[in-house]
């Protein structure tokens, strides 16, 4: 777990649970996720990209996007309570990151969602690629892979998903 999560979950644990990836207790529910309103069309239109490299490269990883409200928050505790892709002008709690994700915890079960950090500085295919990583952990788990030709890497320099991360996804995605 790296310095950023780890600060997550223990202030998660004050407010509410929150657990991260696929892990032990995370029943992760899909369905259609939410743009928040506030994504420009291009800015759309680059989510949608990234959704449907991960459907390209395998079946298992298709997700289906509509436009929703818009969510005004910046803090990873205030996300919806169902998946939802939430834009943030400012930054993540680390500066360095584009992007987050997180798995909220709900009496009505877990819900996922992702935030891209300081959407305002980011064209569309940053917002892309940052989008398309972020994905990836609903699908990998709280983790990077250890090769860094892949787009699972820590700071990767991948633009588009790799075999390596398909195989990464394919290993964690829990059975129906």
């Amino acid at each position: 777990m790296n310095r950023h999560h780890l600060a997550l979950a223990i202030v998660a644990r004050i407010a509410i649970p929150i657990c991260f990836g696929s892990g032990a207790g995370c029943a992760m529910q899909d369905g259609p996720v939410a743009l928040d309103g506030r994504f420009s069309e291009p800015e759309v239109q680059a989510l949608q990209r990234a959704a449907d490299e991960w459907c390209s490269a395998t079946p298992e990883a298709c997700l289906e996007l509509y436009r929703g409200p818009e969510f005004r928050t910046d803090s990873v505790l205030h996300l919806p309570t169902y998946p939802a892709i939430v834009r943030t002008e400012g930054p993540c709690d680390d500066p360095r990151e584009l992007g987050q994700h997180a798995i909220v915890s709900k009496p009505t079960g877990d819900r996922w969602a992702i935030r891209i950090c300081q959407a305002d500085t980011q064209d569309p295919e940053g917002i892309r690629w940052t989008a398309l990583h972020e994905i990836g952990h609903h699908w990998i788990g709280n983790r990077h892979l250890d090769d860094p030709g892949a787009l699972m890497f820590w700071h990767p320099t991948a633009r588009h998903v790799t075999p390596t991360d398909v195989a990464a996804m394919t290993r964690h995605v829990p059975p129906p």
